[in-house]
């Protein structure tokens, strides 16, 4: 059996050293990529281990190409060899200060059917809900809420300095901890 990390003790002090073995709970469409720094493609997993870590794992172009179609959600692998960095809190809602980026030189590996501590792994990830007393504190950040629904306004238009038009409707939603009403636009 190899050597394996939990999840959530994966840091950037590791460096490349580590493996952990984990559940494909979701799974991302390929996107492609263009700035300044270059182009290319990307796909993102979340991944679940057996004690309950999550983390979000992204893979970059050659990456893509030589690991994507194998990552289906349900399977479990092994994954080594990336590179673990500070989560960008903007793109992931899970509760893990860090993400791992792969490339085509990391370790993605199936484990075998008859591995009976595989069906220990989670199938999904815990999600935890930020209340609504907590929002001025999550300011560029992505969150879940769980939210009862108010007010419900019109439909509306909106066009963009790019001259796009969008549709939008304004919800007012409250949660069950607090008195206070939020106003969310759904786009």
């Amino acid at each position: 059996e190899r050597m394996l990390h939990p999840i959530n003790a994966l840091t950037d002090v590791l460096g490349t050293n580590w493996m952990v073995k984990a559940r494909v709970v979701e799974r991302t469409p390929v996107r492609s990529w263009n700035n300044a720094r270059g182009s290319g493609t990307l796909a993102s997993v979340t991944i679940t281990d057996m004690d309950g870590g999550a983390i979000r794992a992204t893979f970059f172009k050659e990456g893509v190409d030589k690991y994507y179609d194998m990552l289906e959600e349900g399977k479990v692998f092994y994954f080594g060899q990336g590179r673990v960095k500070a989560a960008q809190k903007k793109f992931s809602t899970l509760p893990n200060d860090w993400e791992i980026s792969f490339d085509q030189n990391s370790v993605v590996q199936p484990v075998q059917a008859d591995d009976t501590a595989a069906g220990s792994i989670q199938a999904g990830v815990q999600t935890h809900f930020t209340e609504f007393k907590e929002l001025n504190s999550m300011v560029g950040r992505s969150i879940n809420v769980k939210c009862i629904i108010r007010e419900v306004g019109d439909v509306g238009q909106v066009n963009t300095k790019t001259g796009k038009t969008l549709t939008k409707r304004s919800l007012r939603v409250c949660d069950n901890t607090s008195d206070q009403a939020v106003e969310m636009t759904c786009w």
